[in-house]
């Protein structure tokens, strides 16, 4: 999530990684789009209520996230959603906390998960040249 310069992060709430910065997002759930996983997470995670339509992809990246003592390969997808307004948002499910982080002052080292870390990195890199 995207606002004025700023990029939305949150801090997990649990592990792996706990405490550390983080995309919000989460697992796609049998019969549902890449699209619609994305706004059911945004609502869990942040309270938030998008239209499907409204995310715009910007590519993917493999991953492997241990949970519950087994390591699954994933393959990360990751979207941009550039918002007009700053919304109101409150942290939920697995987040403990929200910062909106100005792109100049974004750690990306202080991001926990690899491929979240590698995300920002490359959008970074794509914003601020």
């Amino acid at each position: 999530l995207v606002h004025d310069g700023h990029l939305l992060l949150t801090r997990r709430a649990h592990a792996p990684a706990a405490g550390t910065l983080d995309l919000p997002g989460g697992f796609v759930d049998p019969h549902e789009t890449l699209e619609q996983a994305l706004v059911r997470e945004l609502g869990e995670e942040l309270g938030l209520r998008l239209d499907a339509g409204v995310p715009r992809y910007l590519f993917s990246l493999p991953n492997l996230y241990p949970y519950a003592e087994v390591t699954y390969a994933t393959s990360d997808s990751f979207f941009a959603i550039e918002l007009s307004t700053r919304p109101a948002v409150t942290a939920q499910d697995d987040v403990s906390a929200i910062e909106w982080l100005p792109f100049a002052a974004i750690d990306v080292q202080a991001i926990g998960l690899g491929s979240a870390r590698l995300a920002v990195a490359r959008f970074l890199a794509g914003v601020l040249g």
